[in-house]
């Protein structure tokens, strides 16, 4: 017999179906939605702290520089100036010329992009007392010259025995700036004051670039735009960070922790760096150069040092400041009797020319002991047995400099 209920059934089975696969539907949609906008949410929270925390470190980086320079200013500047030197005239004067000379040196090495002073005169005006560029450079400000109105609050606060720090890049009508104010006293009294400027347009445009792009690739990609904002931004901002923590301030080469930090990359895979020669430096009289004339004097042997090491050795592989007299170079896959003719011909013929830069009394100070090592696998347990005969070698070096000098 027929049943005539079971196409019913079956109809009511087919509806009851559609029913739970629309509901399944829809819960779908609802959780990929909240996935979706959760997945927003966080990459936008995470974005935005990363890049609130990238650029308060970037601030805290040149904060941190500004007052390393700064304080080194303050041990050579002449306090003179700022008594002195009140007019364009004044720019003739052994004092002025000086004074510039040391500013405009270390507006070069820090690579800022204005470096001058200031004071209040007799009519209780704000004006410029020296500039480290040169006189016919575009924006240069005599002396005399009234302080530019938007650093005139600042400078007010500077007086008063402040030191005033950005707390932020400005984007100045010259470009994206750091600038920093800081005081300089005599006999615990303020006389006048010290700008210092850094150049921050590469760090300001990539800054609003990769808020663009980090937003455009959490937009297309959603679900990953968290961990792929992460990623973005930090590629964009390591090469900065890392310039910044592995290069030595004064001399501008690698410093002891990037040197730390190659060396172990090196000991992972010998074999590729083959051959592989270390040359160790060494200042000869730096004590003696800082003690009797003076501190700047002493950065300047150290800074002429480390521009040579780098002239004659850096095409060949990576130079370092590894101490404070003392320099290294690592070099890989380069032939070490052609290091070694450089090392005895060029670089010594040289660094006898540069007797004349640190000199008192008709001696000459600049002299630099080194000593060169080649690894062998054979003789060489690891880099570090290579860096040891390397700096005993410098050592005997400076040793027998001392005594022929003594002879002499």
């Amino acid at each position: 017999m027929v049943n005539l209920c079971s196409g019913k059934k079956i109809d009511l089975d087919k509806k009851s179906v559609l029913i739970k696969q629309r509901f399944l539907d829809i819960f779908e949609a609802k959780i990929i939605f909240i996935i979706i906008f959760t997945s927003l949410f966080i990459g936008a929270a995470v974005f935005s702290l990363m890049s609130f925390q990238s650029r308060q470190n970037l601030v805290d980086l040149l904060k941190d520089r500004s007052e390393v320079i700064l304080n080194y200013v303050e041990t050579f500047l002449d306090k003179e100036t700022f008594s002195v030197i009140n007019a364009p005239g004044d720019m003739e004067t052994p004092l002025y010329k000086k004074n510039q000379y040391e500013l405009e040196q270390i507006r070069q090495v820090a690579d800022l992009k204005y470096f001058s002073t200031f004071k209040r005169d007799d009519q209780g005006a704000l004006i410029y007392v020296l500039d480290s560029q040169d006189n016919n450079a575009p924006g240069f400000c005599l002396p005399g010259q009234p302080l530019e109105e938007a650093l005139r609050d600042k400078a007010e606060l500077v007086l008063e025995g402040k030191k005033v720090f950005g707390n932020a890049i400005q984007n100045s009508g010259y470009g994206p700036v750091y600038i920093t104010l800081w005081p300089v006293f005599e006999e615990n009294r303020v006389i006048g004051g010290i700008v210092l400027e850094y150049d921050a347009g590469s760090i300001y445009y990539l800054d609003n670039s990769t808020f663009f792009f980090s937003a455009l690739i959490g937009l297309s990609l959603l679900f990953l735009f968290s961990v792929l904002s992460s990623i973005l931004f930090k590629a964009i901002s390591r090469p900065f960070h890392k310039k910044m923590a592995y290069t030595d301030l004064l001399t501008g080469l690698n410093n002891r922790t990037a040197f730390e930090l190659d060396k172990k990359r090196i000991q992972g895979n010998l074999k590729n760096y083959t051959p592989l020669v270390m040359l160790m430096f060494d200042l000869n009289n730096l004590k003696e150069v800082n003690d009797t004339l003076g501190h700047s004097k002493g950065d300047l042997y150290l800074v002429t040092a480390a521009h040579l090491i780098q002239k004659h050795f850096g095409l060949y592989g990576e130079c370092y400041r590894i101490g404070g007299d003392e320099f290294c170079v690592i070099t890989a896959r380069q032939d070490p009797e052609v290091l070694g003719r450089i090392l005895e011909q060029g670089f010594a013929g040289e660094t006898e020319e540069k007797q004349g830069i640190i000199k008192s009394n008709g001696i000459g100070y600049f002299a630099i002991a080194s000593g060169m090592a080649v690894y062998d696998k054979n003789i060489h347990r690891d880099l570090y047995d290579v860096f040891i005969l390397a700096d005993e070698r410098m050592y005997a070096k400076k040793r027998q400099m001392k005594m022929k000098a003594k002879g002499e």
